[in-house]
């Protein structure tokens, strides 16, 4: 007998507001990670951390030009891949700057990311539950293309300011499921 899994989906059903981009990150560290509790629907509903204060919030430009892009690709007839980037940057080069993107792009066992979407919900990079239908699931993996800062210092021209970009990229097997419940600053506070 066959079932059918689809619920449907109605833009007249779902107020919903649709401003693009992000305004605000937190970053860990993943063996900052101890464990991760899921709801129902696949969000993330309490965190485990190894010890206090171990999410920094980035503060970039707020210039509209921050997002996280999830872009679906299909390997085969039976692979799902969620590409995940994130885009960020911080006006006027400085040696500080330049410094810390130093440290970032050494970061080598990934990292875990939560973004403030423009649109007041949140959602994580780099991380998702186990559970194969990507939902239901009472623990966490980190995704199978971990998360990676990767620091670019550009001068550009005269014309333009120069600028620090980081771009975060992971490739995970679901879809990171936009949320209400744990903020930037619930985060901080751990």
């Amino acid at each position: 007998m066959a079932v059918n899994l689809l619920t449907g989906i109605s833009q007249a059903s779902i107020n919903c507001s649709c401003d693009g981009g992000i305004s605000r990150s937190a970053f860990t560290s993943c063996d900052c990670i101890e464990d991760i509790t899921y709801d129902s629907e696949g969000c993330p509903s309490m965190l485990v951390m190894a010890d206090l204060d171990l999410w920094t919030e980035f503060i970039y430009d707020d210039d509209d030009s921050a997002f996280f892009n999830q872009t679906g690709e299909r390997p085969t007839d039976f692979q799902f891949n969620a590409n995940q980037e994130t885009f960020i940057k911080f006006s006027g080069l400085t040696k500080e700057k330049v410094a810390e993107a130093n440290v970032l792009k050494d970061i080598c066992c990934g990292v875990a990311a939560h973004e403030h979407l423009n649109n007041c919900l949140t959602s994580f990079q780099g991380i998702e539950p186990r559970d194969a239908s990507c939902n239901n699931s009472s623990t966490f993996k980190f995704t199978k293309k971990r998360l990676k800062f990767t620091p670019s210092a550009l001068t550009d021209t005269g014309a333009n300011c120069d600028r620090l970009e980081i771009t975060l990229n992971s490739t995970g097997t679901c879809l990171s499921v936009p949320q209400s419940g744990i903020t930037v600053d619930d985060l901080l506070a751990m």
